[in-house]
């Protein structure tokens, strides 16, 4: 996209979900999750930090099967609403 910058979000994401509803929501090509990586690594260092990305992505696919779609590309902010 010419002309245009890139949305890259960076905190207060701690879930796959988070991470879909920021691609979502805001168009993001990188959603940021180093806290939760932290809290991993904290835990059970490089073990640790697998785990948590095998946990964001398993939210990620279960949060993408719950909107219907199988592919990050698919997800659109009109997947999104607000219930106030």
């Amino acid at each position: 996209m010419a002309g245009r910058a890139e949305v890259v979000i960076d905190g207060g994401f701690s879930s796959g979900t988070d991470g879909a509803e920021g691609w979502l929501a805001r168009g993001a090509k990188v959603v940021m999750l180093g806290r939760t990586s932290l809290w991993g690594l904290g835990a059970d260092g490089a073990e640790g930090v697998a785990r948590v990305f095998e946990i964001l992505r398993e939210q990620m696919h279960i949060a993408m099967g719950l909107c219907g779609r199988t592919k990050i590309a698919d997800l659109t902010p009109d997947l999104i609403f607000r219930a106030d």
